[in-house]
């Protein structure tokens, strides 16, 4: 799937939209006014199976403003051998705005993934976005106990790295259970955001710090992040979404908006 959003006046539209294969987005919303579009990316299977690919190219183009969100959780099924192969990419042009808030990913037991997911920036674009995932299915009793979850995660600025991350989670292996890796915990998610300007993080800190959920925060050049490890998918979105909130108001200027579909 590739989309393109451009800025036409105040209003910020969906200038471009194609796809192969079942995944779809949803006419655009603007429950914030014109200047933001926020569209929900649809893969109505709701799963992948091993050899499946999923690609998904978003272009802004100068000064466009877009928020990207899915229904519901990505789920990895069992393979028999062949990878599912997500790549994602995401290109800013200079003054874009791009808020990318997915719902879970779980990668089921004896699952084969690997995951790309970068952002390309121009001058003056800005990026707040995450990702959660949950290894295994422990409402269901199982455990990650064999599988392989392949995940990358950065953000470059006119080529040039601001943040990367490579990780590789084998299931069983002891990076699942030792404190140097997950410490036991089968969900994980990670809050990135750039810093444009000045921009003061002492709400943002103080928010993991003394919040409900045991939350960490980093602060490296122009990269926020904020990391939740856990139990629960549920309280790791929660946890994100007041780091969201936090970000919304103090570094782009205006309260966060939230989708509609995360309320039914």
């Amino acid at each position: 799937m590739a989309l393109r959003f451009a800025r036409q006046g105040l209003r910020t539209a969906l200038v471009a939209n194609r796809h192969h294969g079942p995944a779809r987005v949803q006419r655009p919303f603007y429950p914030e006014g014109p200047e933001c579009v926020h569209a929900y990316v649809l893969h109505p299977p709701g799963g992948y199976v091993g050899g499946d690919r999923q690609i998904l190219d978003v272009h802004c183009e100068r000064d466009a403003e877009a928020l990207l969100t899915t229904p519901a959780a990505t789920k990895f099924y069992k393979s028999l051998g062949p990878f599912v192969r997500q790549r994602m990419l995401f290109t800013l042009e200079a003054g874009a705005r791009l808020e990318w808030l997915p719902m879970e990913a779980i990668v089921f037991h004896e699952a084969r993934v690997q995951s790309t997911l970068r952002i390309d920036l121009g001058a003056g674009a800005s990026f707040a976005g995450w990702d959660i995932v949950c290894l295994g299915r422990p409402a269901s009793h199982e455990p990650f106990v064999s599988g392989v979850f392949d995940q990358r995660f950065s953000v470059w600025r006119e080529g040039l790295p601001l943040w990367v991350e490579h990780a590789v989670y084998e299931g069983g292996s002891a990076v699942l259970r030792q404190k140097y890796g997950l410490g036991g915990a089968c969900v994980y998610a990670t809050f990135v955001c750039t810093k444009m300007g000045e921009f003061d993080a002492a709400a943002l800190r103080a928010m993991c710090r003394d919040g409900p959920e045991p939350l960490s925060f980093s602060e490296n050049g122009d990269i926020l992040v904020v990391r939740y490890l856990g139990e629960s998918a549920q309280r790791a979105r929660d946890a994100l979404t007041r780091a969201w909130h936090i970000v919304r108001r103090a570094h782009f200027g205006v309260g966060a908006c939230e989708p509609r579909i995360w309320q039914t």
